[in-house]
């Protein structure tokens, strides 16, 4: 999403084909023609923290939630206020420590309402934000990528 704002001129050609073949982790994962084959079943419950940057940015939250969907046995619970942010925005919880610590404690309370013992996110940051600012009181936060694994066979 930056490529228009940066590489104006003689290089926009190549930069557009470069940025047509990288893919968001879940973007890739869900697109591909064998994810079917892999048996993914999980009986656990789970959160889902949908990031800014995943929601607004890669517009990825259906993708997302359809991989997880796809998950046998998993038990997938949307947060109430899903599309507030945690408050770690890049820098902002730097700039802005009590206003993000607010908003982390919000989140926090979306997710132990879900009364999921897990946490999954796309964005670490966002999980390790969380992580902080609960105090040692939040459910296990596991990257989507470690809950696949986790869905894996043996």
């Amino acid at each position: 999403h930056y490529a228009p704002m940066l590489w104006d001129g003689p290089r926009s050609t190549a930069v557009q084909r470069i940025g047509e073949r990288f893919f968001e982790f879940t973007q890739y994962v869900a697109g591909h023609s064998h994810l079917g084959d892999l048996g993914l079943r999980l009986a656990e419950t789970i959160a889902y923290h949908d990031s800014c940057h995943n929601r607004r940015e890669l517009q990825g939250t259906e993708v997302v939630v359809s991989l997880l969907e796809s998950i046998e046995g998993l038990d997938l619970r949307r947060l109430q206020y899903e599309e507030e942010c945690c408050g770690f925005g890049g820098t902002f919880n730097l700039k802005f420590p009590v206003v993000a610590g607010g908003m982390a404690g919000s989140k926090l309370a979306d997710v132990r309402a879900t009364g999921a013992p897990t946490l999954v996110s796309t964005d670490v940051s966002c999980l390790t934000h969380l992580e902080r600012a609960s105090g040692g009181e939040m459910p296990e936060a596991l990257s989507i990528a470690e809950l696949l694994a986790r869905a894996l066979p043996e």
